[in-house]
């Protein structure tokens, strides 16, 4: 089961209060997988305008900057044939971990002395100081 709504609090700041939904897509930009025999020809058809793309595996790629309907769009005006063609959303954790990234007061492996890079005057524990309710 997953909240609804999320509050979340950082170095005692409201850092969110939205929908989890809302949550997630602010902090993530969509990505598209797609497979298809024909990943090269595919790939040069939507290399523009900011899109980036990688090969995730073999005759697979990973879209960011187009939704799914788009990448649909310009394969089929190329007569690329899509085998799968999926919008990917970040999880909640992956969400989470960005939103926050700049408000975490202890990492491990950081500097020492330095609050948020690993030690603080306040205390010495190693956990992490994100919270979300």
């Amino acid at each position: 089961m997953t909240a609804e709504r999320l509050v979340v609090v950082g170095r005692g700041r409201l850092i969110r209060d939205e929908s989890t939904e809302q949550f997630i897509a602010s902090a993530c930009t969509g990505r598209v997988r797609v497979r298809s025999p024909q990943v090269g020809q595919l790939s040069e058809l939507l290399l523009a305008d900011g899109v980036q793309v990688s090969t995730s595996a073999e005759a697979e790629l990973d879209v960011q900057g187009l939704n799914s309907e788009q990448v649909g769009d310009r394969a089929a005006a190329g007569g690329v044939v899509l085998h799968e063609l999926t919008p990917v959303q970040a999880s909640l954790e992956q969400a989470f971990m960005k939103l926050t990234a700049d408000t975490v007061e202890y990492r491990q492996n950081g500097e020492p002395g330095t609050p948020g890079n690993g030690s603080s005057t306040s205390t010495d524990s190693p956990f992490d100081d994100r919270i979300a309710a």
